[in-house]
């Protein structure tokens, strides 16, 4: 590629190699885990970004931010000859507009549908969550995703800031409703017993990650909404979850409906909307 000089290292002779058997068992502690594969895969601090994001949305006195507020529904007016909307909140309701996009995370569909957009042909919601840990000093440690069977992830951002998933503790709910209840509805369950489920799954199966914890100084339990058109469930190697292609946006006149996929590829389909319009 072009640009396999730009990325947050040259990535030209990336490739994917399966471990030996001492280089697997140099990081693995269980007979469970029966692979491992070193990819070119980069963790980045999402909360980092994020921030970022958030100040660049405050600072642009372009964008009108309209926050506390919940969109309910669209509706669209071709009297004139050419679509006109408005956008229903719990606050107004504001219009007229030439074109609206929708690019909400849960509860996008139900919006879609009150302008008659179809909905896909299946899609899940995940309400998961995950512990971001601090230590007090560094520690070397490697990132690794146990892909197979339950789904848990471990990553190093600087050798002090570290993310642990294990989803069997950290999926708080998982439905196919076209509007989930918000995250203030839901009983999310405390910090102590999920943190002691995801550090000692992840420990019996990755002992490194022990070491991350006895040095921990600040811990959280973070997470939200993850959208998927996909169903079934992580630990089945033929649910269509596993499928993370199925994103992009569709249209109903100047109506246009984003689902930006994963957070990695969020910024290709920004850009690939900018330049079609």
């Amino acid at each position: 590629h072009t640009a396999a000089d730009a990325y947050l290292e040259t990535v030209g002779r990336a490739h994917t190699r399966r471990l030996g058997a001492s280089e697997l068992a140099a990081v693995v502690g269980s007979e469970q885990i029966v692979a491992g594969f070193r990819v070119p895969e980069r963790s980045v601090n999402t909360q980092w970004i994020a921030d970022r994001l958030c100040q660049r949305l405050i600072d642009d006195p372009a964008i009108e931010l309209r926050l506390g507020e919940r969109v309910l529904s669209v509706a669209g007016d071709e009297s004139r000859g050419r679509s006109r909307w408005q956008v229903r909140t719990t606050d107004a309701v504001d219009g007229p507009f030439t074109r609206v996009f929708n690019a909400l995370w849960e509860g996008r569909l139900a919006v879609d549908q009150t302008v008659g957009l179809a909905l896909p042909p299946r899609w899940s919601n995940r309400y998961r969550l995950a512990l971001f840990l601090r230590t007090d000093r560094p520690v070397a440690s490697p990132c690794a995703i146990v892909a197979t069977g339950p789904f848990g992830d471990v990553k190093n951002y600087n050798d002090r800031d570290f993310y642990l998933s294990w989803y069997p503790a950290g999926l708080v709910q998982q439905n196919a409703l076209i509007a989930p209840p918000f995250g203030a509805e839901l009983c999310k369950p405390e910090l102590a017993p999920v943190s002691e489920a995801v550090i000692a799954s992840l420990g019996s199966l990755l002992p490194w990650v022990r070491d991350i914890r006895e040095r921990c100084e600040l811990m959280r339990l973070e997470g939200g909404w993850v959208y998927a058109e996909g169903e079934g469930s992580l630990a089945d190697p033929s649910s269509t979850l596993h499928r993370r292609d199925s994103y992009g946006t569709r249209r109903h006149r100047d109506y246009l409906s984003i689902d930006t996929g994963k957070y990695s590829t969020a910024p290709w389909v920004a850009e690939q909307l900018i330049d079609s319009l």
